[in-house]
């Protein structure tokens, strides 16, 4: 919710959005209610976890409930995707295609940091944010 709460301070609503790592409902859930989200990618690097949190996603939307007492403006299309992100990412994602990539706990297990953001550069908006929680002390 950390990471939601530091979108507040920025001025700009994303429609474009890919979230890496684990829990993206609860990501989802906790996005300002003002966003109108066309696109929500959603990635992992282990198919069963894309999968479970597809499953979680879709039986919330399908309910009504949980997304529609939180006020959630839930996306216009859900892309679920496994993907290696420090390999795989430009093969998969086109250039500007994202305005806001969110790395949620998952930039420890990459080897080669500056590759792999520079590939989210590659394929973030000009005026594109990225967020990213890691371990630190």
């Amino acid at each position: 919710m950390t990471l939601t709460n530091r979108l507040g301070g920025i001025k700009k609503e994303f429609s474009k959005i890919a979230f890496i790592g684990p829990n993206p409902y609860l990501f989802l859930q906790h996005l300002p209610k003002s966003y109108q989200i066309k696109d929500f990618y959603f990635c992992e690097g282990n198919e069963a976890s894309v999968e479970k949190s597809y499953e979680i996603i879709t039986k919330s939307l399908e309910s009504g409930g949980l997304y529609e007492r939180l006020g959630t403006n839930v996306p216009d299309a859900i892309h679920p995707i496994v993907i290696d992100e420090e390999k795989d990412w430009r093969e998969k994602f086109e250039e500007n295609q994202f305005d806001l990539i969110v790395n949620n706990m998952t930039l420890h297990w990459v080897n080669e940091i500056e590759t792999t953001l520079r590939n989210y550069h590659h394929t973030l908006e000009p005026d594109g944010v990225f967020m990213s929680s890691s371990f630190g002390g």
